[in-house]
């Protein structure tokens, strides 16, 4: 029993962060120490990112949508958002795309993104988890990114 609970704090406090919600939704994210986080921000239940800025546009977004229409099954739903997401982008290349999980990188006048797209379904309402950066340097923030999305919890 010792053994495990002494497992449970290591693996909590490699974990670390501190877990930030919105007010509103209850939506939650874990995020590192030098992140931070704003709240209802252009329509976003959580808009967060690293402080220091060493790679552009790295931040992950919660944005909590209304359900689905009955009978949209999960491809369908997922097309959708991602050309919601790519609407005024060019070039849009879907890297790889599973259930209702999305890789895909896109431009938009000068500006790239490389983003990681979850999608959580629920009877009353869609919560869209958003990790992104600059293309560039994607793969150096590629895990912080994809531990903030997977702390996601919809604060039901």
């Amino acid at each position: 029993m010792r053994a495990l609970a002494a497992a449970l704090a290591l693996l909590l406090a490699a974990c670390g962060g501190t877990r930030v919600s919105d007010p509103q939704t209850g939506a939650s994210l874990r995020l590192p120490e030098d992140w931070q986080a704003q709240t209802g921000l252009m329509g976003m239940a959580l808009w967060t990112r690293p402080r220091d800025g060493t790679c552009a546009q790295t931040q992950v977004s919660v944005t909590r949508l209304p359900p689905a229409p009955a009978g949209i099954d999960d491809d369908t739903l997922l097309d959708d958002r991602i050309r919601r997401l790519a609407y005024n982008s060019h070039d849009v290349e879907v890297i790889e795309r599973s259930g209702l999980r999305a890789e895909l990188r896109h431009r938009q006048g000068s500006s790239a993104q490389h983003l990681l797209l979850r999608v959580h379904r629920y009877e009353d309402a869609l919560d869209l988890v958003v990790a992104a950066a600059d293309p560039a340097c994607f793969d150096e923030v590629r895990g912080t990114l994809q531990r903030v999305a997977a702390s996601y919890r919809p604060g039901r």
